[in-house]
């Protein structure tokens, strides 16, 4: 059960929580109400943990559905690669450091992505403790009392889709992963995966509230708070998201390659990623992610419980 939850954790913490800027988008800009909605997407999201393991499972998905997924990770796969070259462009005093940060970390995790899920397992479970000491140290950063933002059905929307991008993102490993045979152990799974989830949410959006006038623009928001700490902690801040854009990326590289015919499938992956990098890391989570995320959501309510068999099929 345990190496379930962590792979999750591995394959959502880069495209979830660890720059700061999905928080604030999802969350944190609606202000004291962004609790309100931690608490909803943390239920929401270990019923949909439950439910796609279940369905995925004991049924072949459709013919569209493998199109959504081979999109989904495309998308995400982009967002990582284009964080990647961000972090670079930060770090690195060298020329065109975004390029080359993005194309180097792309070849390593095209290569990772192939392998066992045990280095995921491991890397998950490095970087919850990782994650949540940068978060602690963010929460010492002053900040300024911001708006309060009015409570909306709409952010409540916003959060659903969140949390179905996610979901979808993470059964690119976790129903792989060991534990998952019997019923009860994926009830668990699935609880701990909203815990965890909703605690990375809580902590984050503590953390950023504080600052959401100055960071709401910002494309790395946990790197620019920990600036504060010098340049110790900039980097290592900067290291450790690295670390977790790499793992989602290892993940959505895994997920994108499964769903691609014929031979070579990981490195069609990565250029496919690289293409969609092209776009732009903010560009990405502000425009992309919403939408793939009520489609996601959307998809997961839609199946089906029966299994189908004999044929291929087009619709879910």
């Amino acid at each position: 059960m345990a190496n379930a939850v962590f792979c999750m954790i591995g394959a959502m913490v880069g495209a979830g929580f660890a720059s700061g800027r999905e928080i604030i988008q999802f969350f944190t800009q609606y202000g004291s109400f962004s609790w309100a909605l931690i608490a909803f997407s943390s239920g929401l999201m270990a019923a949909l943990v439950y439910w796609s393991n279940e369905h995925a499972l004991h049924r072949e998905e459709s013919v569209l559905i493998r199109g959504f997924r081979a999109l989904l990770y495309s998308a995400v796969g982009g967002g990582m690669a284009a964080a990647a070259g961000e972090l670079a462009a930060l770090t690195l005093p060298m020329h065109h450091a975004r390029t080359v940060g993005m194309l180097i970390t792309l070849m390593a995790c095209a290569g990772m992505s192939g392998g066992s899920l045990r280095g995921m397992a491991w890397l998950g479970t490095v970087l919850i403790p990782v994650i949540i000491c940068a978060f602690l140290l963010c929460l010492r950063v002053p900040g300024t009392n911001t708006p309060d933002p009015q409570p909306s059905f709409p952010s409540l929307i916003h959060a659903a889709g969140y949390c179905g991008l996610n979901a979808m993102l993470a059964g690119a490993v976790t129903v792989q992963a060991e534990g998952q045979k019997k019923r009860q152990k994926r009830l668990c799974v699935a609880i701990a995966a909203g815990l965890l989830f909703g605690g990375f949410l809580s902590l984050g959006n503590a953390a950023l509230l504080p600052h959401t006038a100055s960071l709401k623009d910002a494309a790395l928001p946990v790197v620019i708070l920990l600036r504060g700490y010098g340049k110790t902690g900039f980097y290592l801040s900067a290291a450790t998201l690295y670390l977790a854009v790499s793992t989602t990326l290892i993940a959505s590289l895994r997920g994108l390659a499964a769903q691609l015919p014929g031979e070579h499938q990981h490195i069609w992956a990565a250029l496919i990623a690289a293409g969609c990098a092209m776009i732009g890391f903010q560009e990405i989570v502000a425009k992309a992610y919403p939408v793939l995320g009520y489609l996601s959501l959307l998809i997961l309510l839609m199946q089906k419980n029966p299994p189908h068999k004999g044929g291929m099929r087009l619709f879910v």
